[in-house]
This record gives C-alpha cells, sequence and structure tokens, in this order.
C-alpha cells in the first residue's frame, strides 16, 4: 500500500519532502509515485527532493520521475521537479563575493601586497590585500580578517568604498568585489608566505604614479581617497534578523 511521503508546503506552494526517506528502492518508487500525484492534485506548483549519500541509491528513481538535479549541499544533492507548468524555480546560488581592504596606517600609508601567483607574471601588480567572503561571514568581518589572514596586520572597518560587478567569476557565477577602507592598528607586516610574494607600505602619490599599477586599483584609491564612501547603518532588527547578523551601508552626508 502507498503512502504519502512526509513534507512541508511553504508559501509559495513548494513541496519540500522530508529526509526520512525509505531505503528500499521499490518502496520509494512507489511512495514517490502517489505523492507526485496527491500533491499535483492539491495545487502544489515545486516539489524538491534532498538525498543525502546513505540515500544516493535513489537518485536514478528521483530522475526516473522527472526530477532535475538544482545544487549539492555538502553530502546531499537537491532535485527539484515542477508540478505545474511555469512554476518558478528560483536558481541556486549565482554569484560569488570577494572582499579588499584599502589599509591606511597612521603616516595615511596604504598597504599594498603582490600575490605569490604574481611574482613571475605580474612582478608589478601591487593591489590591496583581500580575497573571498565565508559562508556566513559579513563583508566588513571578512576584509578585516584577509588583511590579517595575508598581512599580519590588525585593522577596524570604516566604510565601503565601492562595489565592482562582473559575469566571469568562479564556476561560472557572476562576482562581487567589495572594497573596504581600514585603518590600521599595528604598523608590522608579517605576510603569509604561502599566499603573499611581497608587502610594504606606500604613499598614496607613489601608489598612484607606479606605472605597474592596473587603473582599477587607482580608481579605487581615488575613491577612497577624495570620496564619502559607505559606513555601515545601525537599523535595529531587520524584519525578525538581528543586527549582529546583517549589515547595511549606506552613503554619509
Amino acid at each position: 500500500m502507498p503512502r504519502l511521503l512526509d513534507a512541508s508546503i511553504n508559501r509559495y506552494r513548494g513541496c519540500w519532502v522530508s529526509t526520512e526517506l525509505p531505503a528500499d528502492s521499490s518502496t520509494f518508487h512507489t511512495d514517490l509515485a502517489h505523492s507526485l500525484a496527491l500533491w499535483q492534485a492539491d495545487g502544489i506548483k515545486v516539489v524538491w527532493l534532498t538525498l543525502n549519500s546513505a540515500r544516493a541509491a535513489l537518485i536514478p528513481i528521483a530522475v526516473t520521475h522527472g526530477f532535475d538535479f538544482h545544487h549539492v549541499a555538502g553530502d546531499a544533492v537537491i532535485l527539484t521537479k515542477r508540478l505545474q507548468s511555469g512554476a518558478i524555480i528560483p536558481e541556486f546560488a549565482n554569484h560569488t563575493i570577494g572582499v579588499g581592504g584599502i589599509v591606511f596606517n597612521a603616516r595615511g600609508e596604504i598597504l599594498v601586497v603582490i600575490e605569490q601567483h604574481d611574482k613571475h607574471t605580474r612582478p608589478g601588480h601591487w593591489k590591496f590585500p583581500g580575497g573571498a567572503v565565508d559562508k556566513g561571514e559579513l563583508i566588513r568581518e571578512a576584509a578585516i580578517r584577509e588583511v590579517k589572514e595575508e598581512t599580519g596586520i590588525i585593522a577596524t572597518f570604516d566604510q565601503l568604498v565601492g562595489l565592482r560587478h562582473y559575469h566571469y567569476g568562479q564556476f561560472g557565477t557572476s562576482n562581487i568585489y567589495a572594497l573596504c577602507r581600514l585603518h590600521a592598528v599595528n604598523n608590522t607586516i608579517t605576510p603569509c608566505p604561502e599566499e603573499i610574494f611581497a608587502s610594504k607600505w606606500i604613499s598614496p602619490e607613489d601608489y598612484l604614479a607606479c606605472d605597474t599599477v592596473i587603473e582599477f586599483n587607482k580608481a579605487l584609491l581615488r575613491a577612497a581617497l577624495y570620496h564619502h564612501g559607505m559606513p555601515t547603518l545601525e537599523v535595529g532588527d531587520l524584519h525578525g534578523i538581528a543586527p549582529a547578523e546583517y549589515e547595511l551601508f549606506a552613503a554619509a552626508r
């Protein structure tokens, strides 16, 4: 006797099937077919199915029932099936986010580095330290962390200088690069040998005059020097999200 698989329905009429699934392939095949028919009759638009490594043998069965692969999370693959023509299935994460830090010391100098992978092909490519934002990390936290990891410089966040958005990121995604203005707490550079080939403090004037620095970095430095950036703005809880769990940047007056 087929049974209805346990599931929860969201506000978009999407059905998320419980991960507590039959281990037996034949039982899963029968229960899934029965459940899909009932969900479709009930007006469900999309079914979401999560199969972890312990249920990997069920993946071919789901595919035969018309499920498509959506994304992978840890040891699980998430599949989807439209039950209504034209139902919207949101695309999985289509952007990566990187950060850079324009770090100023007390003398008004800025911190620049040459990465190890550039030492032969672009030996004069002095850039701002930075890297990828980790999952669950705020932009300002990532900028501070990356600067410390790459150079040993401890810094505090001042403001967001600007954003660069393009469509040539990792894994076929688009990428957003957020540049932050930071203030150094210490002055002694301790570069990470695995990532950094060279590092130094340099005056903004000398950096802007350097022929081997790309115009992109010069434009960002000018923005940090001559224009108001966007500091963080505190507005309390944001639709139930605590201030520590989000960041809002707004132009300064």
